[in-house]
Formats: C-alpha cells, structure tokens, sequence
C-alpha cells in the first residue's frame, strides 16, 4: 500500500523527488541507465543497516524533511527541528 512501510512510503508521490518521472534520478530507478554498482552496493548495505536497527537514527525520530533548496513547507513552521544535515532539514510533530 502505498504510505505504509519502507516500500510504500519512499514510492508514496512526490515524497521522493527521485521518483518524479521528471528527475533525473527515475531513469536509474525505473532500470533506463544502471546504477554503477559500487554506489548501489553502498546503499543497499547502509539501507539493510537501517531497516535491521544496528544503525542509530541520527534524525532524532524525524517523520518529514524538506532541501533547502526549495521554500520551506508550511508545516515546518510549527514543526520541532530534529537535524540539519547539509542541505536537508529534518522535523517531528509535523501537525
């Protein structure tokens, strides 16, 4: 279902600009360019870490974040700030 799980929610629309037919990055997902393997090797392993607890969660429980690269959501407004890593800002109690 989409929104549910790991699966569903990075697919759920526009939650991951990587799958937005118009980026860049779909044509790897959707297998039109192959992914040079070192890289999905990496991600497969840091993924699998993840999902099996035996990496901490340096986000602090955060459920939404947004580039900043583009303008500030709404909802960030009166959302808590958990992390600033790079050009990513991420938040929790996202009313």
């Amino acid at each position: 279902m989409v929104g549910e799980g790991y699966a569903g929610v990075c697919q759920k629309p526009w939650q991951f600009s990587c799958w937005n037919k118009t980026d860049p990055n779909y044509q790897f997902l959707i297998g039109v360019k192959e992914i040079p393997f070192r890289e999905l090797a990496q991600c497969r392993i840091a993924a699998d870490q993840v999902i099996d607890g035996k990496v901490p969660d340096r986000t602090g429980g955060a459920t939404h974040y947004y580039a900043t690269s583009i303008k500030a959501p709404a909802w960030a407004a009166k959302a808590k700030q958990t992390l600033k890593l790079g050009h990513h800002i991420f938040f929790k109690n996202v009313p």
